[in-house]
């Protein structure tokens, strides 16, 4: 192969991976396996049928709305600009999800994991002005480390997963390596607090 046919190839991957690793495919991924593992069957299936209507379908219809209209340039939502008002209208959505979790009688890790989520976006939020955080990175490495609590093979999988998405980040140039070492940092961050708090509770 050609040092172009081999560049086209890593690239194909490079998008495999980024789209696998998105947070609108691995958050409702992360959130159901949480929900079957605490909950019964039919509950851990409303609260993923609520994750998703809460957060994903109008988070995501809008991200597809605001590209459709070119007044964003992708659906990552890669330009810092874009990206604040992306923050603008994530975070409200994460933290009604993160009020009817507290009002359901469920187990406390899934309100505590949605706090998580929403501490993970509103830090990224913040230091938006200064640099753009890779959410791609930060929640693979927070769903990797969380998932350690549940399975070890699987929060295994996840993080080498989390570890392809950061390369793939960087290699479609949606981010620096320091983008991504910052959301990787936020991810660990969040994912401790999130398993230290769970742990004395």
């Amino acid at each position: 192969m050609s040092a172009m046919e081999v560049n086209k190839v890593q690239m194909n991957f490079a998008r495999c991976i980024s789209v696998i690793g998105h947070p609108f495919l691995l958050m409702p991924l992360f959130t159901a396996i949480v929900a079957y593992n605490v909950l019964p069957p039919r509950q851990a299936m409303i609260a993923e049928i609520i994750a998703v209507a809460v957060v994903i379908i109008p988070a995501g219809a809008y991200t597809i709305f605001r590209v459709h209209r070119g007044t964003w340039g992708n659906l990552d939502v890669s330009d810092q600009r874009e990206r604040s008002q992306f923050y603008g209208i994530l975070l409200p959505l994460l933290l009604i999800i993160v009020i009817i979790a507290w009002i359901a009688e469920v187990p406390t890790s899934i309100p505590l994991g949605a706090l998580a989520i929403l501490a993970l976006v509103g830090a990224a939020f913040f230091v938006n002005r200064w640099i753009k955080v890779s959410l791609h990175t930060g929640f693979g490495v927070f769903a990797a480390l969380a998932m350690f609590l549940i399975d070890q093979r699987a929060g295994t999988l996840v993080l080498i997963l989390a570890l392809l998405v950061a390369w793939s980040r960087v290699a479609l140039g949606r981010h620096t390596a320091r983008e991504v070492l910052l959301g990787g940092t936020l991810g660990c961050l969040v994912a401790a607090a999130f398993i230290t708090t769970l742990r004395y509770l």
